[in-house]
């Protein structure tokens, strides 16, 4: 018989049946999704981006169909600087709904943004939709703006930003937009006019007074910058961007005073990002050991932030603190062997000091564990440059732009490379490539001019220098600048660009080339020589200079003042191989054999990938009389780069002799590479001539007589000549080149 339950027992049972009622619904997807969201707004407003994308991303993965949840996530992506999967995130919420405003607002900005014409055409149509469901959107017609100008319609652009105007005045990011239109199209009085209205529609906005303190300062008017930077900061005291651009303008003001206390004051806000500046300026002011101590302390405070450990490293380094900044590398990899930022410090630094193979071991290292890393291919292409195997370079810098074709720096220093091996076209192939946003830098349009340049393409490179010279009067336009002139039988001129560079880089090797340059189109070499003489006086310690001085004096005949920059050079810096380079040559020329080994020895202890040096090695070889030994010195060469001319060439006639066969294809590389050299032209004739192909022989041979007729060149013409049945031509020829040299009968023949 059932027991009838008691009155407590009822109420008991009501409130446990409650209770599991209440845990069951904290259970559900839906609270736990709700409690990440919250958790993750409340770290956004705490400006704690990496805790609020972990909390977003846990509810996205409890409710993996909630646009906002992904939308969230995006913001917090964005706001932490990490564009992919930002980009990733609001695409998924766009996909689950379309109808997410904010959500395509965010993407359609990212695509609008972007140099992909395609990716803006997307933006354009995703905010056409959304304009249609919120015609009083202003965020939304700021950004149709953005992506209508990316468009190539900066008439439609300036129309959609007057119309969210007029709808918000005080929309600040449509005034910065419409004023950028009006200062493409150079109407600084518009641009001025509408910024001006901004910072009045919008009293209390620090942003506001910064952006019309910014344009002022742009536009030549510092004073009422200084003005609204100060009225930025008078409503945000803490307004980090407004404190550094103050402090940046009383710096190039010369009042290093109150830029100190700027920098103090900026390096001391609550939110850590600016936390190192102060030291930095400390660095930059000379006062080295005061900005280390300060870099000390930022990375003791964050043992874990490794951006601080690379500015305490550098630090170390560029103050010649080696030792420290290797201890403190090695403590990070003791805790942690796979840190790759680490490895990667610890190799730039075992460049500088020569240790290649160490250096391409921690790259290694890194790729094993990153094989897609484009920073870790940049690093080895340094390597190889540092140990001088361009082949190997060049092929580093080109996986460093297949994984990020943004990679500037190695795009720009592949096309260098490219220009250097004497493939202008290549390079100029490579600069054309760079993405769209990035094709306006002034070190992309550099890079492009020059290869324009190598190019002969002058009246496009003078477009660019133009261009880039309206923006800005950096050294490498104005010698671009000074280049061009030249070319264009300017050389006064020419000098003039020269002498403003040298102004702003007076140590700079590239613009005392192109001065010595100037002065010998005008047969003044002497004058270029007195210049630089005079200026190493100030700079004793530039190993550059030194260098180059001493490459000058040889040409004019003067050694012994050359071997002496040379050893200066040497001294300034002991690491300057081509200083050791450079004496061996010298040695060569005065024929002392043995001492020019000694330095070539001395370089490759140090560099034995150094193709120079074992080229000269060959060369000593070669006029020694031991080709056997040349001959290994030169197939050296082109097992570290295939394409040295000077290697292929000296190769292919040596073994002409023995093995006319295997010469013919050093040969043929050698005259794609340098078609137009006539010592090429000569080798290519002559090992024809040994393989018994003689009217090829000729062909080459008289293009090589043509431009440069020596008794040699003369002397294999006339051989091939005679072999071809041209027998009256042949031993005139002949004659000719025994009169110059009658040692040829036997050291040529064969």
């Amino acid at each position: 018989m059932p027991v009838k339950p008691t009155r407590k027992l009822l109420l008991f049972l009501l409130l446990l049946a409650a209770a599991l009622a209440i845990c069951a619904c904290a259970r559900s997807p839906q609270a736990k999704a709700a409690r990440f969201m919250s958790r993750g707004k409340e770290a956004m407003k705490k400006k704690e981006y990496n805790r609020a994308s972990l909390e977003f991303l846990n509810a996205v993965q409890v409710m993996p169909r909630d646009a906002e949840a992904y939308y969230q996530l995006g913001e917090a992506y964005l706001a932490k600087g990490a564009v992919t999967p930002a980009a990733n995130a609001l695409f998924k919420a766009t996909q689950i709904d379309p109808n997410h405003v904010p959500a395509q607002l965010a993407l359609s900005t990212l695509m609008a943004g972007s140099g992909d014409l395609r990716a803006v055409d997307e933006a354009q149509k995703r905010l056409s939709a959304a304009h249609d469901r919120e015609p009083d959107n202003p965020d939304i017609l700021d950004v149709l703006a953005l992506a209508r100008f990316r468009q190539g319609k900066p008439g439609e652009a300036e129309d959609e930003l007057e119309q969210a105007l007029q709808k918000l005045p005080s929309h600040l990011s449509a005034s910065v937009d419409l004023a950028r239109i009006r200062l493409e199209r150079k109407d600084l009085a518009g641009a001025q006019e509408v910024l001006q209205n901004a910072a009045r529609a919008n009293p209390q906005s620090a942003e506001a007074a910064l952006v019309l303190g910014r344009f002022y300062l742009v536009s030549g008017k510092p004073e009422l910058g200084e003005v609204e930077l100060r009225r930025s900061l008078q409503i945000d005291p803490k307004n980090g961007p407004a404190l550094l651009t103050l402090a940046e303008h009383q710096f190039d003001s010369g009042r290093t005073g109150e830029a100190e206390r700027t920098y103090r004051q900026l390096s001391g806000l609550p939110e850590g990002t600016y936390s190192s500046l102060h030291a930095a300026f400390l660095f930059k002011t000379g006062r080295r050991d005061a900005a280390i101590a300060e870099f000390e302390a930022l990375a003791r405070q964050a043992p874990n932030d490794r951006a601080a450990r690379t500015r305490l490293i550098a630090a170390y380094s560029a103050s010649g603190r080696t030792a420290d900044a290797e201890s403190v590398l090695k403590v990070a990899l003791r805790k942690n062997p796979k840190d790759t930022e680490a490895l990667l410090q610890r190799s730039r630094m075992r460049v500088v000091s020569g240790k290649y193979s160490d250096a391409e071991s921690d790259v290694r290292q890194v790729l094993n564990f990153k094989p897609e890393s484009a920073d870790a291919h940049y690093y080895l292409s340094k390597v190889y440059q540092a140990s001088h195997s361009s082949r190997n370079e060049q092929q580093e810098l080109t996986e460093a732009l297949r994984y990020d074709p943004g990679f500037l720096a190695a795009r720009v220093e592949l096309a260098q490379l490219l220009i250097a091996s004497r493939n202008p076209g290549a390079a100029l192939q490579v600069m054309n490539e760079t993405p769209k946003a990035q094709r306006n830098t002034l070190q992309a349009l550099a890079a492009r001019n020059w290869a324009l340049m190598a190019s002969g393409d002058d009246a496009a490179a003078r477009e660019g220098v133009n261009a880039g010279l309206a923006r800005a009067r950096v050294p490498e336009l104005l010698l671009q600048d000074g280049a061009l002139k030249m070319t264009a039988k300017d050389p006064a001129g020419a000098q003039v660009s020269i002498d403003e560079a040298l102004k702003l880089v007076p140590a700079s090797v590239q613009a005392w080339q192109f001065l010595g340059m100037s002065y010998s189109t005008r047969k003044e070499p002497q004058k270029a020589i007195e210049r630089l003489q005079a200026a190493i006086v100030t700079m004793p310690q530039a190993a550059g200079l030194q260098l180059l001085l001493g490459q000058w004096l040889a040409q004019t005949g003067r050694t012994t003042e050359a071997r002496a920059a040379f050893e200066a050079a040497r001294k300034a810096d002991p690491k300057l191989s081509e200083a050791d380079l450079s004496l061996a040559q010298l040695d060569m020329r005065e024929g002392n054999k043995d001492r020019s080994r000694q330095d070539l020895a001395a370089v490759l202890a140090i560099q034995p990938q150094n193709t120079t040096a074992r080229v000269l090695l060959g060369e000593i070889d070669q006029k020694a009389g031991d080709w056997n030994r040349a001959i290994a010195e030169y197939r050296a060469v082109l097992d570290l780069e295939q394409t040295n001319v000077v290697a292929l060439n000296q190769l292919a006639f040596m073994l002409s002799r023995d093995k006319p066969g295997e010469a013919m294809k050093f040969a043929q590389r050698a005259g794609e590479l340098a078609p137009d050299n006539p010592a090429i032209e000569d080798t290519l004739g002559w090992v024809y001539y040994r393989n018994g192909i003689y009217a090829s022989a000729v062909g080459y041979l008289k293009n090589a007589v043509a431009k440069q007729g020596t008794p040699q060149r003369k002397y294999h013409l006339g051989l091939a000549l005679l072999k071809s049945g041209r027998r009256d031509e042949g031993q005139t020829m002949l004659n000719a080149a025994l009169s110059a040299d009658p040692t040829l009968a036997t050291t040529q023949g064969w």
